[in-house]
């Protein structure tokens, strides 16, 4: 029997060579089924039913200590102001605590939302961070009581910073529609800058010299907020972002959904290249394709026909393939290890009203569809499926991720039960806490 590296390397190059043609350009293509398919079996580990306080945002985290892993459910009214949080234990579905009053009229998010949750005092158990009604309050996370809060000027969304100029503890970025501030641990003022909209900021090294600078919009900012580059040029504005060192340089580069043609720049800011896309809305940098030490870049286009475009480009902006009929409200993300030690990322593309949540091979083929019957519905005799969200991470540290599937009526986590790889060279698991999960996003990119 062949070595799995070789099969998957034959795979991938016999699948992929033609789409590398000078000569014409990649057809959209069907969803066939993965090989690594036999290397997933997904298994439905937990289903909780949320009752009145169920939302679209939900944020995870150790609230108690001994790593008890919570879901943190919030809601919001039609001012965007936050009416309840809800700390369910996971996977027991038991509330914690509760502070607001929960509504069923209350649970539709449909943009980001100033909350995250992060270990801001450092005494080994999580806490909840969010903006309301003028206040920004940090709450005890093992009993919901306020712990801290300050008045402070309204964010669109919140961002746990890591720079190192607070001795270890990280600061935390208001992002506004037109502004950013960074708060240091007590929460005093640090700096305060004005720039154009965009949904949530990114830290990145892009000098690698250990303190990570932020892209606030299209503007690259030092910790201190003085400004390296500006790229307002790109249009719109930058919808989601991540990074990577794409061609092995040691250098890295960004890739940024422009809420138009995305984007690659070098970390000092130059356009590398532009996509295809007519409204991209989210973004992926990774190693996808085993045929390859490069990275790939993939994006989620809402396209004119309001069909969902995944796209798959080189790191050399090439398109290698792409797929149609996505949704136009699709999100994607990057998971690294669904499939144990795999050499390859795989792509979650969710809140599709198409079908369930579904990962993707760096081909475009399927390895795993996850059932979601809370949002499915039959509608003129096909299978529709009102808005759900996913997110992936490492729940119980036996090095692989689970995927956690929800809206505001349930919450099912899935597991792989399959065989491993066992190969050389997998990616770690992202276990908590990881940025993705502390820095949550509606606008995902980076992982």
């Amino acid at each position: 029997m062949w070595p799995w590296r070789l099969i998957l390397t034959a795979c991938f190059f016999i699948t992929l060579t033609p789409l590398y043609s000078s000569h014409a350009k990649p057809k959209a293509k069907k969803p066939t089924t993965s090989i690594l398919s036999s290397h997933s079996s997904a298994q439905n580990i937990a289903r909780i039913n949320l009752s009145d306080f169920g939302s679209h945002v939900a944020r995870f985290g150790n609230l108690a200590w001994g790593n008890s892993l919570f879901a943190i459910f919030t809601q919001i009214n039609k001012e965007r102001a936050i009416t309840c949080v809800t700390a369910l234990s996971v996977p027991e579905g038991k509330v914690l605590w509760q502070r607001g009053t929960p509504s069923r009229l209350n649970f539709a998010v449909s943009s980001d939302i100033p909350l995250q949750v992060y270990d801001w005092n450092q005494d080994g158990s999580d806490d909840v961070i969010y903006h309301d009604s003028g206040r920004l309050v940090i709450l005890n996370g093992v009993d919901g009581s306020e712990q801290a809060a300050i008045e402070a000027e309204q964010p669109y969304s919140l961002y746990i910073y890591g720079t190192n100029q607070f001795g270890g503890a990280p600061g935390l970025i208001l992002h506004g529609r037109e502004f950013n501030s960074l708060l240091a641990p007590d929460l005093s003022l640090v700096w305060r800058i004005s720039n154009g909209f965009s949904h949530f900021p990114m830290s990145v090294d892009v000098d690698r010299d250990g303190e990570p600078e932020l892209l606030a919009g299209y503007l690259l900012l030092r910790s201190d907020g003085s400004l390296i580059w500006d790229r307002s040029s790109l249009g719109i504005h930058n919808d989601a972002a991540a990074y990577g060192d794409t061609d092995n340089d040691s250098s890295l580069e960004i890739a940024i959904a422009t809420s138009g043609k995305a984007a690659l720049l070098t970390s000092s800011g130059e356009i590398l290249w532009r996509g295809e896309e007519f409204h991209a809305q989210h973004i992926a940098v990774g190693a996808f394709q085993s045929k390859t030490s490069n990275l790939q870049v993939v994006t989620m286009d809402r396209d004119r026909a309001q069909s969902g475009i995944l796209r798959m480009y080189s790191n050399k902006g090439q398109l290698i393939w792409k797929m149609t009929n996505q949704g136009n409200r699709s999100m994607l993300s990057r998971v690294d290890n669904w499939i144990t030690d795999s050499p390859t990322s795989l792509l979650l593309v969710s809140r599709s009203f198409k079908s369930p949540p579904t990962l993707y091979d760096g081909s475009g083929r399927i390895v795993e569809k996850f059932p979601f019957p809370p949002a499915s519905r039959i509608t003129n005799g096909q299978e529709r499926f009102s808005l759900h969200f996913a997110q992936h991470f490492d729940m119980d540290n036996d090095g692989r991720e689970e995927i956690f599937i929800y809206n505001e009526k349930a919450l099912w986590i899935y597991r792989n039960k399959a065989k491993t790889l066992e190969m050389q060279g997998g990616k770690a698991a992202q276990s908590l806490p990881n940025p993705r999960i502390f820095n949550s996003t509606f606008y995902t990119g980076v992982q």
